[in-house]
């Protein structure tokens, strides 16, 4: 697997740090795209053995440092803080994150898998513009438990 990293500027003016990973085999035919949206405290720099099997597949690999995060966060005070509107700030990194993969690779399906925190921000996206992903993965996210009730349970709001 080989690895490059980049940066793009966030509406915030903050420089978003962005690993990709591709195949050692150039022959190898591409199956797709894999964005990833890391959890709370995590660095993108965490799912290196993720993009390995991933990429050993045939999926090319991109994932950034949330604001706060990893090498997005401007010094080690700032780690933890995702700014005044983090949330809403995050999901719009990943939102133009997932603009720049699809004009580098237009031909290819792009997923969005989001694990924990990276979760919630992929189901914000899944909602807010489905459109941009072919499919969503979540993983260490919240729903449902067996000992409190599902939405469909709930009284109506009516």
């Amino acid at each position: 697997m080989q690895e490059n990293t980049f940066t793009f500027d966030n509406d915030a003016g903050q420089q978003v740090f962005v690993y990709h990973w591709y195949p050692d085999d150039i022959m190898l035919p591409l199956r797709g795209v894999v964005q990833i949206a890391h959890g709370m405290a995590e660095t993108a720099k965490r799912y290196t053995r993720f993009a390995e099997a991933l990429t050993a597949s045939g999926f090319l690999v991109y994932a950034g440092d949330h604001r706060g995060h990893g090498m997005t966060a401007a010094s080690q005070s700032e780690l933890g803080w995702p700014g005044k509107d983090g949330l809403n700030g995050m999901a719009r990194d990943m939102t133009k994150l997932g603009d720049i993969i699809r004009s580098k690779h237009p031909n290819l399906p792009l997923f969005l898998f989001g694990h924990s925190m990276g979760s919630f921000l992929t189901q914000k996206l899944m909602y807010a513009a489905p459109e941009n992903y072919t499919g969503f993965i979540l993983s260490g996210t919240n729903g449902p438990r067996a000992f409190s009730p599902s939405v469909k349970d709930l009284p109506s709001c009516k």
